[in-house]
Order: C-alpha cells, then structure tokens, then sequence
C-alpha cells in the first residue's frame, strides 16, 4: 500500500483549506499536513496561526479548535488504516496501545512524586 492506503483527510475545515494525516510506514504516528488556501503547507495549527497573523488575520479560539479537532479526529483514522484492510479496524490493538500508555503515566508520575518527597525533606532539614 502506497502513502494513499495511509492517508486520513482532515474535515471540518474553513473554506479553502484541506489536509491530510498520513500514517507512517512505522505505523505509529501519522503526519499532518494542512494546505492553506495560498497552497502553502503548514504542519500543525500553531503554523497556521502564524499564517493568519502573517495577514494581519487572527485565528480565533473557536477556529483553532476545529482545526486542532480535525486534526485530532484525522489522527484517529489514520491509526485504523493501520496494515490496511478490514481486519486492521479492529479496535483491540488501539487500546492496548492506550492501557500501555497510562500504565507509563502513572509509573513516571509515581516517580516524580517521590523526586518531590525528597525535596519536602531536604527543605525541612534548612529550617
């Protein structure tokens, strides 16, 4: 399957502008490319943004919300796309990913907790 098979569109947009998520041959993380109506590429809202003041425009919250939720929902489609075909919609493997995820959360936060016990102790031992 070519770049095509792993490609998400981005809906939902202002008029004239469009873009895409592409799953990477890495099938872990899909690229976003939004076309601005000038044919520019832009990778993220952020850059968008920075094109609308480049105008003299402002992107309003509710504006770059949709785009962030496009985005977002793009996101999602491309991981289905995953290996292609029907058997990759599965949802299991997402949400394996997704337990894994929060497992590694609650582990680094469990660590930093304890990273700032220490540090209440070494402040009291100044008083």
């Amino acid at each position: 399957g070519g770049a095509e098979s792993r490609t998400a569109h981005l809906s939902d947009l202002p008029v004239g502008w469009s873009g895409r998520a592409v799953l990477r041959q890495s099938q872990t993380q899909a690229d976003i490319t939004i076309l601005a109506p000038d044919g520019s590429r832009h990778r993220s809202v952020s850059d968008v943004c920075s094109w609308y003041q480049k105008r003299g425009k402002l992107l309003g919250t509710a504006m770059a919300q949709r785009f962030e939720e496009s985005c977002r929902m793009a996101r999602r489609q491309a991981a289905k796309l995953r290996a292609g075909g029907p058997n990759a919609r599965r949802a299991s493997n997402h949400s394996d990913e997704e337990e894994e995820d929060t497992h590694r959360r609650k582990k680094t936060a469990k660590r930093s907790r304890e990273a700032w016990s220490d540090e209440d102790v070494d402040e009291d031992d100044t008083r």
